[in-house]
């Protein structure tokens, strides 16, 4: 069974590696498009059930949403965001908000490819969505300001590991004026 699976992942590698090698885009009058034999190959590639985010059960011909191994979330985004390149947003829409790729990921996808405002929306959800769920990884976008020391509390709050609270605001000097910024910081490390 394991033999299996490897071969199954080794097979969809080589198909995926194939189809990226075969990028090809014309211009025409209406933009940028891909040439509809790479299309149609990377959308066949795109329903493969190692790929597929979306499974049919076969008991009752449901849908079922299915999380992704972080490797093959990658190589999906690959495909789907060279597959939009003449869409922009929709392509890049779906890239932004593919949680199967890191925060870092996304947010340094989203400087290099979205406007301003559009990046600025992305952000602050997601640092909305860091702070209410705990997840260190807003940091990357809030920083250690007043944002920041209040999602390290949401951690805390949610995962009860003062040590690394601790840990991440030992090393910071806090303004004198952030007085209950600081109270929080002198709790963790006590």
């Amino acid at each position: 069974s394991g033999r299996n699976i490897c071969e199954s992942y080794s097979e969809t590698l080589s198909l995926i590696a194939m189809c990226v090698s075969g990028f090809n885009v014309a211009t025409s009058g209406d933009g940028v498009k891909t040439t509809s034999l790479w299309s149609n190959a990377c959308n066949n590639l795109l329903r493969r059930p190692d790929i597929a985010t979306v499974t049919m059960n076969k008991k009752d011909s449901s849908y079922l949403e299915q999380p992704l191994p972080s490797g093959v979330s990658y190589l999906r985004a690959i495909l789907l965001f060279l597959q939009n390149i003449g869409s922009e947003m929709e392509g890049f829409s779906m890239t932004i908000r593919n949680e199967g790729l890191s925060l870092a990921d996304r947010v340094g996808f989203a400087c290099r490819f979205l406007p301003r405002a559009d990046l600025y929306s992305f952000l602050d959800a997601s640092m909305r969505k860091c702070i209410k769920h705990g997840s260190l990884d807003g940091l990357l976008i809030t920083g250690l300001d007043k944002r920041g020391i209040g999602l390290i509390q949401s951690y805390v709050d949610r995962s009860a590991d003062v040590q690394t609270a601790a840990l991440i605001s030992c090393r910071v000097v806090l303004p004198m004026e952030w007085n209950f910024e600081r109270r929080m910081c002198l709790e963790w490390l006590e």
